[in-house]
């Protein structure tokens, strides 16, 4: 289990480091899985279809407002990184009680 949960924050934080900081926000389409925000850090858990089936893709971000436009930034300060972190674990602990529930579902089909 420590694995899997160091193997998401790597994959996290590498993907995290090819962003590129101050994008303005997107407006996308599609919709996020689910999003966990703690003050202005975000990860927003993204599900693609493959053709192995669905996977997810996790992305980190601050968002911040400058002259009435929202941007983000895969830049953080100290305050703002404890805020990351916290984001990351609820992100962790309730992406994988998903997993723990639907392979506990499938036990009981």
């Amino acid at each position: 289990m420590k694995t899997t949960i160091t193997g998401l924050i790597v994959i996290i934080l590498i993907f995290a480091c090819s962003l590129q900081a101050s994008n303005p926000v997107k407006q996308d389409k599609t919709r996020p899985l689910a999003v966990y925000q703690v003050g202005s850090a975000k990860v927003i858990v993204w599900e693609n279809i493959g053709k192995y089936g669905p996977w997810k893709n996790f992305e980190i971000e601050r968002i911040y407002l400058k002259e009435d436009k929202w941007f983000t930034s895969n830049s953080f300060n100290q305050s703002e990184l404890l805020e990351l972190k916290v984001a990351i674990d609820i992100a962790i602990e309730k992406e994988i009680a998903k997993i723990q529930n639907s392979d506990q579902g499938q036990k009981q089909n």
